[in-house]
């Protein structure tokens, strides 16, 4: 029943992330059409990347190598994974039964203000005692040097900017399709959902340029390179 909730979270996760439209009760697995791992995506987005390798562990019941990249996309900023973590350590769900340490993590998920993940950050720390906000605190400062937007995402950034530079550059990214990106970014455009069979249709309609762009936003969404992590308290209306 627990790791059903960490089904639900990876669900929501991909609601975020990839534009999907998965039921609230859907197995990671359900989509994964709509999590991208290709080697474009890897170089882009690892964080995304590892979060979808996590989705697919977490759907075979490898839950410590659910974790194991759970952790990874997290040093990337990847909010989704964050939250994940947060849910699974806070209802025991595949992983250890850690509260506090949930607490810890659901404040790094929700750092941004995000108004999609700000209701679970909200609904489980109002669940928490004060002692376990307090413990949290404790859990929240040794995460934060490595995993904190104020850290984290920086690297992300510098790792997503080098690869762009070098597609961008490229004659093989020159107006053709990055496989796998328009997937995660096809939410974004008011076009046609993609018809090859790869995947590929919305990619080979856009300057790749752009396509870059609207992947970046979307994936730093809320960052504005000033973020610092408070105490796992609600985000203000």
């Amino acid at each position: 029943m627990k790791r059903s909730v960490l089904h639900w979270c990876l669900a929501v996760c991909v609601l975020v992330s990839c534009g999907g439209t998965l039921p609230v009760t859907a197995a990671p697995t359900s989509a994964l059409a709509g999590c991208a791992t290709t080697e474009p995506v890897f170089r882009l987005v690892p964080g995304h990347f590892d979060f979808c390798v996590a989705r697919k562990l977490w759907s075979s019941g490898d839950y410590r190598g659910a974790e194991k990249m759970l952790l990874q996309a997290a040093r990337w900023a990847d909010k989704n994974a964050q939250l994940a973590l947060g849910v699974a350590y806070f209802t025991g769900a595949g992983l250890e039964h850690d509260r506090p340490l949930g607490l810890a993590w659901l404040a790094l998920a929700c750092e941004r203000g995000n108004a999609v993940l700000q209701p679970t950050c909200d609904q489980y720390r109002t669940q928490a005692t004060p002692q376990e906000q307090q413990a949290a605190q404790v859990r929240l400062a040794r995460l934060s040097p490595v995993y904190a937007d104020r850290v984290a995402a920086p690297r992300a950034d510098r790792r997503y900017q080098k690869e762009a530079a070098l597609m961008r550059g490229n004659p093989a990214y020159g107006g053709a399709c990055i496989a796998g990106i328009d997937l995660i970014v096809q939410a974004n455009f008011n076009s046609d959902p993609p018809t090859d069979a790869d995947g590929c249709g919305l990619g080979s309609q856009m300057r790749t340029a752009r396509i870059l762009d609207v992947l970046h936003d979307d994936y730093f969404e809320g960052w504005n390179g000033k973020v610092q992590v408070g105490a796992p308290q609600s985000h203000p209306d």
